[in-house]
């Protein structure tokens, strides 16, 4: 499968305004990094026990002022991906895969030397479910299939300073989103494939909180929650049996390292 061209030319502008930003006042820096922890998915309100949850992101932040700066506005684009594992419930046998990919979550806001916040916004392409085989997924009269949605709102990042006799600073943050789509590939108990309309997000939202450590002025540490809730529901007369619901929760450590 190609690289989708969403991703293509939210790359180039990247590059782009890496390049502007090298050659005037303003500042601009790439940040990789990855993140390992446990992770406790619910699928259809079933119990699950807690499982290895990788991920790994890039992410770039532009500024029109240096970035030690008392205050300016900012930027960030990031493409993410994170990893689950749900046990399953009632309707599903077996493991289900949940893989999280915000293709690309874009955020702006007003920064002081302590202080910024902001809105975020993510588009969720291709976050999908996959059930362990097919054969499980018609015994449940459905399958977790795709999901596709928007997400948006407030995020805010508090500086707390010097870390003992440490110069580096250590600093929260959290961000909570609303978000509205729809699942596809849903299938009925007979194996037909329902309009995607007729299977939307109810209410889904996202919580990120975070508590990160600069161990150098390229190098951070950070310890982060995150809690991801896809409510559906279905149509009148959709023809599915019962909408495929999924809570996450995740606690991990990343490490990120800066290229100013």
């Amino acid at each position: 499968m190609g690289i989708p061209r969403r991703v293509v030319v939210c790359v180039a502008l990247v590059l782009a305004a890496h390049a502007v930003a090298r050659g005037a006042a303003a500042q601009g820096a790439f940040e990789v990094g990855g993140s390992l922890g446990l992770d406790k998915a619910e699928t259809d309100g079933g119990s699950s026990a807690q499982h290895p949850c990788p991920g790994a992101w890039i992410e770039y932040s532009y500024t029109n002022r240096a970035l030690d700066a008392g205050s300016g506005p900012v930027g960030r684009l990031r493409f993410s991906w994170l990893h689950g594992t749900s046990d399953g419930g009632v309707y599903t046998s077996g493991k289900v895969g949940l893989d999280d990919w915000q293709m690309p979550a874009v955020s702006v806001g007003w920064r002081t030397k302590r202080l910024e916040v902001g809105l975020t916004a993510d588009y969720r392409a291709e976050a999908f479910f996959l059930d362990s085989t097919t054969s499980q997924a018609f015994e449940a009269r459905h399958a977790p299939g795709h999901m596709r949605a928007q997400f948006v709102g407030p995020y805010v990042a508090l500086g707390l300073g010097a870390l003992g006799t440490s110069l580096e600073k250590v600093a929260v943050d959290a961000c909570y989103q609303r978000g509205r789509g729809f699942r596809y590939a849903v299938f009925d108990y007979q194996g037909n494939v329902r309009d995607p309309e007729d299977v939307q997000l109810d209410g889904a939202h996202s919580l990120h909180a975070r508590l990160s450590y600069a161990a150098s002025p390229h190098v951070a540490v950070r310890a982060e929650y995150q809690s991801s809730v896809y409510p559906t529901e279905v149509a009148r007369n959709a023809g599915v049996d019962r909408p495929f619901d999924v809570r996450h929760n995740a606690m991990f450590v990343s490490i990120a390292v800066r290229q100013r």
